[in-house]
Parts: C-alpha cells; structure tokens; sequence
C-alpha cells in the first residue's frame, strides 16, 4: 500500500526536541501561527502534508521519491545522534549529511510550494489576458494549438465563454507535484555549495536559557548586521554578511556564515533567545519546542519574553511573506 502522509521536516529531527512518553512515542509543544493555539502532540503529526513528495512518472511508482528520502533520512538519524551526543561533527560525513539536509529543508515546504505556484498563475493569467484581448487573436491561439497537434478532452468553448471564465477569476492553477520537486531539486544543488563554504558554530545553550525551539521551517537566513543594504535588502545564501541558523536539539544550534571559522562555543542566553525568535518567525504554520522553559526575542528593542507569551505576539500571527531568498535565490 503507497503511503499518503508524507513528512516534510523529518521525525528523527524532531525526535531531538521531543518528549518521550511512552514506547514509540515522542511529543513536542506546538505553537500554532494562524490559530494561535498551543497544544501537546506527537511527532508524526506535524510537518507533513498528504502527496507531498508524489510523483506520476511512468514507469515509476508514485511513493518512489519518498522512499528515496527514507533512505536519506537513516543515514541523517544516525548524523544527528552522533553530532548532538558529541556536541560537534564527528565525521566529514556527518557533516556532509547534515549540510544536504538543511539544503532540503531551506526549499522544501508548503509556503515555498504556494509562492511558485502563485508565481505561475500570475504569469499563466497574465498570457491568458493576452490571448484573450480581441476574438482574432484567441482564434489564431486556437489555430496554433491545433497545428502543434493539441487535442482537447472537452469540446473547446467559445470566446464569449472563456472570456467571461477568465475575468470572474473564480478559479486557480495548480502544479504538478512532479514539477515543484525537480524545481526544489536544482535550488538545492545551488544553495548547497554555499553552505558547505561557510564555517559553522556549534552554538551551546546555557543551563539557565530555557534550551532552543525549532520549527516546520527550522533554516534561518539573515543579515549578521543590521544596516541600510538599498535595494538588496533580502539576504541570500550566496551573500556575504549573512548568517544562516538552524537549531539541532534543545542544547544546541549551529551558526554559518562565510566570515566565521568552525568551532563549538557556549553562546549567552540572550543569544539563545534571539536564535528562538529567527525560528519561531521563520516557521511556516507551527514553532516546535521540547516544554514552555524557553525563552525568546523577536527583535532587538524587545528583550527576551517567556514561552507563554509566543501564541499572542503580532510578529508571530503573521505570516512570513515568501520572497526570492526563500525560493533559494
């Protein structure tokens, strides 16, 4: 039987921040953006979303990227074990996986999906508008469609007809699944040389800080300075001055930016809370957190708030417009 539920952020990841309950079972605090709840669930019940990584090839089984991930995914389970336990790299390897997996997690995601897809019907519809704008020109469309051999399942409407379907603008176009993967597949293999060119801080939590959240979308990307950048002020992961963030376990995070060397280091708990506020306002539709001792800051102004008061923060509620960096620019 092919599976449905398909995990975009992986279970052996979230495991790292979970509480095991019982045999089998790990649950984690969820902070929900748009209803503004909190609430206790497992693991295998967030970061997921039904056909997501589905493929219709011929020849190929649908669920066949999926299980191409899982194997993925054991060799990053075992990664993400050895770095936390040893609070650092243990191998190039480890490295390498843990590197590719946060490629994949900086482009692959629902918010990311929706704004490709919105990109594509703005540009589909504007083309539309065009064929449409005298009843010659969509007749010579039709004429063109006829002789590159296009064969429509339905009788072709009129002109009156798709006309006035086009400017009730009651409908929406959507992607093939197959095509938002081989999109995010090129995005990774741009983004990755930039992550493995940067150094990396291990980033340690302090006892005393409440530990660091992770979220569905735990890759951070920001200025590492605040300051006027003109027109190009959206980081990209192949900018200088930028930095790049990513929560491994409630104990630790990692830090990357082409200006750092590679080390592990104990950060203060104010760094900590700032690092919780990048996630918490990166997620997609949930923040992830191990219990409510966390703490965190969602901008410089504002110091470090406790957990509780995450749900009701303005910041929070809204939603993270996507721009051409989280596409993977």
């Amino acid at each position: 039987m092919t599976a449905r539920r398909h995990h975009y952020i992986s279970q052996c990841y979230l495991k790292a921040f979970a509480v095991d309950r019982r045999k089998g079972s790990s649950q984690l605090h969820v902070f929900a953006r748009e209803s503004r709840k909190t609430f206790v669930t497992a693991t295998e019940n967030v970061g997921l979303e039904r056909d997501f990584n589905r493929v219709d090839v011929d020849g190929e089984a649908p669920d066949a990227f999926e299980k191409m991930l899982s194997g993925f995914e054991s060799d990053l389970a075992s990664a993400l074990e050895r770095t936390i336990e040893a609070e650092t790299f243990q191998t190039r390897a480890d490295y390498e996986v843990i590197l590719n997996f946060i490629a994949l997690l900086a482009i692959r995601n629902p918010r990311h999906r929706e704004s490709v897809r919105d990109i594509h019907e703005q540009i589909l519809k504007k083309m539309l508008g065009l064929s449409l704008a005298t009843k010659e020109r969509w007749e010579k469309h039709e004429r063109d469609m006829e002789a590159a051999g296009y064969k429509p399942r339905e009788p072709i409407q009129t002109y009156e007809e798709v006309k006035a379907f086009y400017k009730s603008d009651n409908y929406k176009i959507n992607l093939d699944t197959g095509y938002h993967i081989g999109l995010e597949l090129k995005s990774f293999e741009a983004i990755l040389p930039h992550l493995i060119g940067r150094g990396w801080m291990m980033m340690k939590a302090p006892k005393d800080s409440g530990g660091f959240i992770t979220s569905d979308h735990p890759v951070s990307l920001t200025w590492r300075a605040q300051k006027d950048r003109g027109f190009f002020n959206s980081p990209g992961f192949g900018h200088a001055e930028t930095q790049v963030i990513f929560p491994l376990s409630p104990k630790l995070a990692l830090a990357g930016a082409f200006e750092m060397k590679d080390e592990t280091r104990e950060i203060p708990r104010e760094y900590v809370a700032m690092t919780n506020g990048h996630t918490a306002i990166a997620s997609t539709r949930q923040a992830f957190a191990r219990d409510m001792h966390f703490r965190y800051q969602l901008r410089r102004d504002l110091g470090a708030r406790k957990a509780a008061r995450l749900i009701d923060e303005p910041l929070f509620g809204t939603q993270k417009k996507v721009s051409k960096t989280d596409a993977g620019a």
